[in-house]
């Protein structure tokens, strides 16, 4: 448990927070009407919380109604900080719109939890309509701005525009691979690999998993030929099969020559793509996988009817699917369920690094400039150690102790199941408003003292051989800033939906080769006009 003992070793450590002071003058970044200019600079570093301060804060998945200050634990961050929030509400269907309205019309709340989108960012910055992050920050706020370079996003966005604008909310605030890679996992059953003379490890190539596959088809433990050997849905078939012959399937990148080009027009998917055939067209794979939604390949193994899917590998994740199998199967997950990281067929693992964040925050430009730097000092106190061990646990010596050895004792009730009662049940201010504030829980997940041992040892194992046979393998492909922020209306139009595109090639009659050769010449004039504005603006 090396990686869950040296993330909880520093999830715990409570110390002093660090530059936590707050001044009740304002800085230069507008004027007395609330117009921006140029100074950015932070005014006297001083404590002066006297004035209480309402601030409005927008975000996804608030609910109409619900009094996000009365509950003990926002009633801590509200008197620490003497201010009080004005919640508003946003769905998941007005979010964007709602948002980009209020911007517009220089009317946005104080404070926005914000779906990033470039285009909208740079507009947004040229035009003034976002608080720009003023000179210092980073030394006033120390924790924010460890947020902020982890998430990478951010720092490229600095150096393209000369300045931030808005500090997105990090994943992991420390990493357990580097580069970040998902933490997405192959689920087997153990029992019918056992049964049937396959070998249980922690890591597969698509043949073995395909040999897999064979093996418990003809076994049938299901019955009556209901057994689903390989169930996934189109994303996650094209993600196994293809991957780790070329992770760029579905994507431009650029070669060793320094120009960009298409992927899935590469003979290495090609290669990924004839075992997927050779799988569907051998039954291995669910008939109806096509029509799959909702995560239903989930539900069929937590039912006890799958063989393998391709699922998340939190430790949370691991805790939900062992209860749910364990209540609708009636089975033993212990003994029953695996999890495995995908490799190639050398036995590395080949992925694309992920960006290390969901969302961002941005701050009003009309915002008084002492209110800006009250709400800074919460959000550095939300991202330090004494403010996440509050925000993952509740308050020490009430939901949680710490014994002489430093090991972590929950003390909530549990529920009937056995399960600690969630803390939001008990601080209902905690999702969505302190939950996600700076740091995402993701990274809790490693070090929750609240998860069975084995659980973390399994997920911790399983970071730790992506970071052997991947990430220190050199088979990790780093996030292209530069690409990510390309924009053209050409380039739109070439954000296919891949997982579909192949899925229809697979099921499609003739030979996989002539389908996909065919498909590549369809799509070629296409993609070819994108690559040449590409390659215009970005190959070296």
């Amino acid at each position: 448990m090396k990686l869950a003992q040296k993330l909880l070793a520093a999830f715990l450590a409570v110390t002093l927070v660090v530059g936590m002071t707050a001044c009740s003058g304002g800085t230069d970044t507008t004027t007395s009407g609330g117009t921006p200019v140029s100074d950015t600079e932070l005014s006297s570093d001083s404590t002066d919380y006297s004035e209480k301060m309402t601030i409005s804060y927008a975000a996804v998945a608030m609910v109409e109604g619900v009094d996000y200050n009365a509950d003990e634990l926002s009633k801590h961050f509200q008197e620490k900080f003497n201010i009080e929030w004005e919640p508003i509400a946003l769905t998941w269907d007005n979010w964007s719109e709602k948002i980009r309205i209020w911007i517009n019309s220089n009317d946005m709340p104080d404070f926005v939890m914000w779906d990033f989108n470039y285009g909208d960012y740079i507009n947004y910055t040229e035009q003034g309509l976002i608080r720009q992050l003023p000179d210092g920050w980073k030394d006033r706020w120390p924790n924010m701005a460890k947020v902020y370079k982890n998430t990478g996003i951010a720092e490229a966005l600095e150096e393209k525009l000369g300045a931030g604008y808005m500090i997105p909310r990090v994943t992991y605030f420390d990493m357990p691979t580097t580069p970040l890679v998902t933490h997405t996992n192959l689920w087997i059953r153990q029992d019918w690999a056992r049964d049937v003379g396959f070998e249980v490890k922690d890591k597969y190539s698509p043949r073995e998993i395909m040999e897999y596959a064979r093996l418990i088809k003809e076994a049938d433990p299901v019955g009556n030929g209901k057994t689903l050997a390989i169930d996934m849905s189109p994303d996650n078939l094209a993600n196994v099969f293809i991957s780790p012959y070329n992770v760029h399937y579905g994507d431009f990148y650029k070669d060793e020559s320094g120009k960009y080009i298409w992927g899935a027009a590469e003979e290495s998917t090609l290669e990924g793509l004839k075992l997927y055939s050779q799988a569907y067209r051998e039954g291995l794979i669910n008939p109806d996988f096509f029509a799959l939604k909702n995560q239903e390949e989930v539900s069929h193994y937590e039912s006890g009817i799958a063989g393998v899917i391709f699922n998340q590998g939190f430790g949370r994740s691991m805790k939900l699917t062992s209860e749910r199998y364990a209540t609708n199967s009636g089975g033993n997950p212990k003994t029953d369920l695996h999890m495995a990281y995908l490799v190639g067929d050398d036995g590395k693992y080949y992925s694309k690094e992920i960006s290390n964040y969901w969302t961002a925050s941005i701050f009003s430009p009309t915002m008084e400039d002492a209110k800006f730097e009250r709400l800074m000092d919460l959000l550095e106190y939300s991202a330090s150690d004494e403010g996440q061990n509050l925000i993952r646990m509740g308050f020490e010596g009430k939901d949680w102790e710490r014994g002489e050895n430093g090991d972590i004792t929950i003390l909530r009730e549990k529920d009937s199941d056995g399960n600690f009662v969630n803390l939001d049940t008990i601080y209902p201010s905690l999702n969505p408003l302190y939950n996600n504030l700076s740091i995402l829980p993701d990274g809790f997940g490693l070090v929750d003292p609240g998860l069975d041992k084995d659980i973390k040892e399994v997920v911790d194992a399983r970071f730790a051989g992506k970071q052997k046979d991947g990430c220190d393998q050199g088979t990790v492909a780093l996030i292209d800033w530069d690409l990510n922020f390309f924009t053209s209306s050409n380039y739109e139009k070439t954000k296919y939906n891949y997982g579909e595109e192949f899925a229809k090639l697979i099921v499609m009659d003739g030979d996989i080769e002539d389908n996909w050769r065919a498909w590549v010449e369809e799509k070629t004039p296409q993609v070819s006009v994108v690559l040449d504005e590409i390659n215009t603006e970005l190959a070296s």
